[in-house]
């Protein structure tokens, strides 16, 4: 079973060329429009692009995204695939979410709607500026930019079912403390200032 996962995530991983956006942006009226928001592409969930936003509520962190859940395409709370606040049945072809003909199930009010930004150019430039080092690693990461120094970008960690098990801001040649995470496989995404976006493999030892 381990042997078939990691064949599934290194696939994800070679796809991402193909399949990444640098977000979407949901606009949702009524009882759940606080996590209308631009979201970040976080990787695949059942062969789907997930996107995911982080909100403050109540002076906690709380986890949004927006994924496929092998049926229907929905807005999910906090990794939980069954807790759905809006979904979707139509499955256009390929990785994107559909735009329109979203239904309000939790969230029991209002309306949600998908605008789409795209940037492949600028996916592609800035993660071949970016190195994530050292990799494999145990308790730190650093990550390194070509000729940005001092610039400063979001990050998330994610494992391999696509949920988010570390997130920040820091800035290149800092380092990030990964000691918390479990042995294994991840993906780093990274949000540059400008909104372009970077992942990278990273094994922990």
């Amino acid at each position: 079973m381990k042997k078939i996962i990691l064949i599934v995530f290194f696939f994800a991983i070679n796809q991402f060329t193909a399949s990444a956006q640098t977000s979407i942006d949901v606009v949702i009226t009524g009882i759940c429009a606080e996590v209308s928001g631009t979201y970040v592409f976080n990787g695949l969930v059942n062969g789907k692009n997930n996107y995911v936003e982080s909100f403050l509520v109540d002076g906690e962190i709380f986890v949004v995204g927006v994924a496929f859940d092998n049926t229907k395409w929905i807005l999910y709370a906090e990794g939980d695939l069954t807790d759905d606040g809006f979904r979707n049945i139509a499955v256009p072809a390929g990785p994107l979410p559909p735009f329109v003909g979203w239904i309000n199930t939790g969230c029991e009010s209002g309306t949600m709607t998908i605008n789409q930004t795209l940037s492949l150019n600028n996916i592609s430039d800035f993660g071949k500026n970016v190195r994530l080092a050292p990799n494999p690693a145990e308790d730190q990461i650093v990550i390194k930019s070509v000729g940005s120094s001092d610039a400063s970008f979001d990050y998330n960690i994610s494992d391999v079912s696509g949920r988010i098990v570390g997130q920040g801001n820091a800035r290149f040649n800092e380092t990030i403390d990964i000691d918390q995470l479990k042995s294994g496989h991840y993906i780093v995404t990274l949000k540059s200032e400008n909104g372009t976006i970077a992942m990278k493999k990273l094994i922990k030892l």
